[in-house]
């Protein structure tokens, strides 16, 4: 049988050196090595820095969303539900780093609307009741996705709080299992 060719990023993610998945010995175990980490060159700054986890170089929050992705797109295609209704919240401090003038990139995103915690990801698909089909358990999920080691800001904490509060389910994914794990369960029970 072939191997299944996954993205770039999925393949990091899951800490494999290729994108190709590895394959499987007879046992079920994975033949395949763990990624290391990528030399310096134009993007060598920001592949340096991955962090070590267990000696495994740990994906960036980008490449953790990215399998994130590559995951829920046909997911939830196959579930009947439109994928683009799981998209991205562009954070203006992602785009900050770009800008001649930070400060004024930052004052222009703040009078856009701007405002600081709101999670990355957004599922806009209703949760509704199994008791009652006329009442809305969840008006959408809502994804903060982090690295594995990465840990929520006090603003992301207080912005989850405040949308539970509204009706959403919110969650912290540490890492693109975590996420998967969430859409998921957010979808199928």
């Amino acid at each position: 049988m072939k191997p299944r060719r996954i993205s770039r990023a999925t393949a990091l993610a899951l800490g494999f050196e290729s994108a190709q998945e590895p394959a499987k010995s007879r046992s079920g175990a994975s033949a395949g090595k763990v990624a290391t980490r990528a030399s310096a060159g134009r993007n060598g700054r920001k592949r340096a820095q991955m962090g070590k986890v267990s000696g495994h170089p740990e994906p960036t929050e980008h490449q953790e969303q990215a399998a994130f992705f590559d995951f829920a797109r046909p997911y939830l295609q196959s579930k009947g539900i439109d994928p683009r209704l799981c998209f991205a919240i562009p954070n203006a401090q992602k785009f900050m780093s770009l800008a001649r003038n930070p400060y004024a990139a930052y004052a222009v995103a703040k009078s856009e609307g701007l405002v600081e915690g709101v999670p990355d990801l957004m599922l806009a698909w209703p949760k509704w009741s199994t008791s009652s089909p006329l009442v809305c358990s969840f008006h959408g999920l809502l994804i903060e996705m982090k690295r594995e080691t990465g840990k929520p800001k006090p603003e992301q904490l207080e912005m989850a709080t405040l949308l539970r509060q509204a009706g959403y389910s919110v969650v912290i994914a540490l890492g693109s299992k975590e996420a998967i794990r969430a859409i998921k369960a957010y979808v199928e029970t």
